[in-house]
């Protein structure tokens, strides 16, 4: 026996937490260990291989289950669902926990009656302990932990960099640079996409260098859709500005064809920030209003009831920042959604870009040498200015902000 492995996790930024107000409240093993789960069979080849190779890893009637559908259905053998690892997982909080409803701005959840969430740190840490039967399977845990919680969040806002951890490591300072050669291989094998680093300027102000969900928060809102000043002047986001001029954006499709409230070019619309990620519903406080999306699928399809983000942005050691593009689902791609206002009255169809209309590896360095450049003007965006320039008095802090390629 290798005995109980334990770890122990320093947490980067504060979690969102449903029970926050539940003494202990930190990771959930039931968010944990599934998510471990995919990330260790995913390692192996997916679940038919891995049950394969290694039954004994497997809890019995899961890995029964999963071969019986596999051999019938002739299902992909890279679905890890129906299955689960044979190990328990403990997780323990360490010392006083830091609560607080002064979350940051990325998270709109607050802004409502009805929810009311609080955000959960831990600055002593959070000790996770592991259980098997199978000490190989402990040492294939132990030699893919670190990455595992390199590439994942926890809780609500995950893909935001809310709830990032990593493991503790004591007098090593030769693994300084260890996460960002595991995304420089990784990408470059498994995912395909350009990867970045979030570079906070050494002139930053102190409090910007400590809070590096402010620095996401800038990143990714020039990124997707923008800001407002005053409630009537918009600055674009670079995604509603990649297809200016070529196809209307979502934002003034909704403002013009569901809200009634100016107009837009006689040419078709595209459902832009789809590509980035977006909810069922999504509310207009400026309009009063709540739009809601539905997906139409063809025939025989299932239907598309949230689109998750494929920016991901993790925290490690020293509050370095790393931008983790995923792959945008293939079946969102050119899919088409019926656009209404409050769930009512007639809905108006607006499609998404095709894998044809939209290259999200241009996209991302594009948007890179446009951000950092900080002047340079992005397309037919307010007679061809930069918005991060235009509007720096009221975010500056995109300005100390820079994003390097790996």
């Amino acid at each position: 026996m290798v005995g109980v492995p334990q770890y122990n996790l320093t947490q980067h930024t504060p979690m969102i937490h449903f029970q926050h107000d539940e003494a202990g409240a930190t990771l959930r093993g039931s968010e944990l260990k599934p998510k471990l789960d995919r990330f260790l069979i995913e390692r192996l080849g997916g679940s038919t291989q891995a049950i394969t190779t290694h039954p004994e890893w497997f809890i019995k009637d899961t890995a029964f289950q999963k071969l019986r559908s596999s051999s019938t259905t002739g299902r992909p053998t890279s679905q890890t669902e129906q299955v689960a690892l044979n190990y328990k997982v403990r997780i323990v909080a360490l010392g006083k926990p830091n609560i607080t409803d002064n979350i940051n701005k990325s998270y709109f959840g607050n802004i409502g009656p009805e929810h009311h969430l609080r955000s959960v740190s831990h600055p002593a840490g959070v000790e996770v302990s592991i259980v098997s039967p199978s000490d190989e399977l402990l040492r294939h845990i132990k030699n893919w932990i670190r990455p595992f919680f390199w590439l994942h969040n926890f809780g609500t806002r995950q893909s935001k960099g809310f709830g990032s951890f990593s493991i503790r490591t004591y007098g090593d300072t030769t693994r300084g640079d260890e996460p960002q050669r595991f995304f420089q291989t990784y990408y470059s094998r498994v995912i395909d996409l350009p990867v970045f680093e979030l570079v906070c300027n050494s002139d930053a102000p102190s409090d910007l260098k400590r809070n590096p969900l402010e620095q996401i928060r800038v990143t990714y809102a020039f990124m997707k859709s923008g800001f407002n000043v005053h409630n009537d002047d918009d600055y674009k986001g670079f995604a509603l500005s990649w297809f200016d001029k070529r196809f209307d954006n979502d934002k003034d499709f909704v403002r013009a064809d569901i809200l009634n409230r100016g107009r837009r070019q006689d040419g078709e619309a595209r459902f832009v920030r789809a590509l980035l990620g977006i909810s069922d519903a999504v509310s207009w406080l400026s309009y009063r209003a709540t739009i809601s999306y539905e997906h139409t699928p063809p025939r025989g399809q299932p239907i598309i009831s949230r689109i998750p983000s494929p920016i991901f942005f993790s925290v490690v050691d020293d509050n370095r920042i790393f931008l983790l593009p995923r792959p945008i689902p293939q079946p969102v791609l050119g899919s088409t959604f019926q656009v209404r206002r409050d769930r009512g009255g007639s809905p108006r169809s607006i499609k998404v870009p095709t894998a044809d209309e939209f290259a999200f590896d241009d996209f991302l360095r594009i948007f890179a040498v446009k951000f950092n450049d900080k002047q340079s003007p992005w397309p037919s965006h307010h007679g061809g200015g930069n918005p991060i320039e235009l509007i720096s008095d009221r975010n500056e802090a995109a300005y100390f902000v820079t994003l390097r390629s790996l």
